[in-house]
């Protein structure tokens, strides 16, 4: 059913969070500036009028969820000890148990689009040293020369992944010299592949100029 709104009817035996909180603070007169009628309205619509029990109150939800991205805490269990965020959700009265389940929050999804932030998310991403890109633009050299039928005298293939492994395992015991030796040998093996493939190009083709082209720039 459509969301119901929070008891709010009037008590005198307690005083209303209103009187009990400085107006000043930002979660008071952040409220003042979101438009509740209109939000609440447009959410309203995707539920139903007649199916199940009544919905939790929308800007409660709306307002938990925005406290959760702004202080990154358990706001269910906060938000019972703080009545400044009881009051942005909409609470006239200071309020003693909890809103709902901390479920509930993660299964409220109410949104076509949802714009996240990755920056501080882990990617599949390596970190580019001067080895792997020498060993990547080994193997696309190696890639185009078989696509247009070009026979290598090597390829390197074996010995490019052993050296690259190496490198790695050297970088990680910290043995700089041992690192800068096999960096060195896939940048000897890059630059017979791409001798080897400039040489034995019988045809002018463009794309395959540019790759040699930019090996060429790469290793210098």
């Amino acid at each position: 059913m459509t969301p119901k709104t929070p008891n709010n009817s009037a008590d005198l035996f307690r005083a209303q969070l209103s009187q009990m909180l400085s107006m000043s603070r930002p979660l008071v007169c952040l409220p003042q500036k979101v438009n509740w009628e209109k939000l609440e309205a447009e959410v309203d619509l995707i539920y139903s009028d007649a199916a199940g029990q009544s919905s939790l109150p929308t800007r409660l939800l709306v307002g938990l969820r925005y406290l959760k991205y702004a202080f990154n805490e358990s706001v269910v269990k906060r938000w019972v000890e703080n009545p400044y965020w009881q009051y942005f959700c909409g609470y006239e009265y200071l309020q003693h148990k909890l809103p709902l389940r901390p479920t509930s929050l993660t299964r409220w999804r109410e949104l076509d689009h949802v714009n996240v932030n990755t920056t501080m998310q882990e990617k599949a991403i390596t970190f580019p040293t001067d080895a792997k890109l020498y060993q990547r633009m080994r193997e696309h050299l190696v890639c185009a020369a078989q696509a247009h039928e070009i026979r290598l005298r090597q390829s390197y293939v074996k010995i490019g992944k052993k050296a690259l492994i190496m490198q790695g395992r050297c970088s990680h015991a910290r043995q700089s010299k041992r690192v800068a030796k096999q960096t060195r040998k896939l940048k000897t093996y890059l630059g017979r592949v791409i001798r080897d493939t400039a040489r034995k190009a019988t045809k002018q083709d463009e794309a395959l100029t540019e790759l040699l082209n930019r090996a060429k720039r790469f290793r210098i």
